[in-house]
């Protein structure tokens, strides 16, 4: 990809069984990617990092599902590119989706903004024990959160008023109904 005329709106990784990191250099993903809105990683068992997504001006959907490697999905220090600090996180991410990721602890060195942000299905991610949002995630008028109770209620929080306020829009799932569901 040159950046001239590139178009693409969906991409897709998946069964990328030996896909370790995505590395940019000597360019910015969001020149290449600024009308990319919808990403699916799938499968990618060794992946560990998924930073180049974070700013992504047109991303409106990303669901990261099955990748064991994942231990943070999103750590700026780890040098892939160079970020703007003052830009939103995710400034137009819609639904954050991540299933199946056994070895997710954290989200994010950092608290992340996601001022679109409407739907957040999680599950299968027993590791993670805390969400990383900016307090402004309050200021928000909905987020659906999909998700196990169990999960839920051991989760860790830093701000209370985040948890109180995101508790409203909570929709428990039964894990025996997920487990039914997921194609394994």
């Amino acid at each position: 990809m040159n950046g001239s005329g590139a178009d693409l709106r969906h991409l897709d990784l998946g069964h990328l069984q030996n896909l370790k990191n995505i590395v940019w250099k000597g360019m910015v993903p969001q020149q290449f990617f600024c009308n990319l809105q919808l990403l699916t990683i799938n499968e990618c068992r060794k992946l560990s990092s998924l930073s180049w997504v974070m700013r992504l001006p047109s991303l409106t959907e990303l669901s990261v599902q099955v990748c064991e490697g994942i231990k943070e999905l999103f750590t700026e220090e780890d040098g892939e590119i160079q970020q703007v600090s003052e830009a939103p996180s995710f400034p137009n991410l819609r639904s954050l989706t991540l299933e199946h990721l056994p070895n997710l602890v954290s989200m994010s060195n950092q608290a992340l903004d996601f001022p679109l942000l409407c739907s957040f299905p999680i599950f299968n991610c027993p590791n993670l024990k805390r969400l990383v949002f900016k307090p402004d995630i309050v200021n928000k008028e909905f987020v659906q959160i999909h998700c196990v109770k169990e999960w839920w209620e051991r989760l860790e929080w830093e701000d209370d008023t985040i948890q109180s306020f995101l508790s409203r829009f909570i929709n428990f799932i039964e894990m025996s109904h997920y487990l039914s569901t997921v194609p394994f």
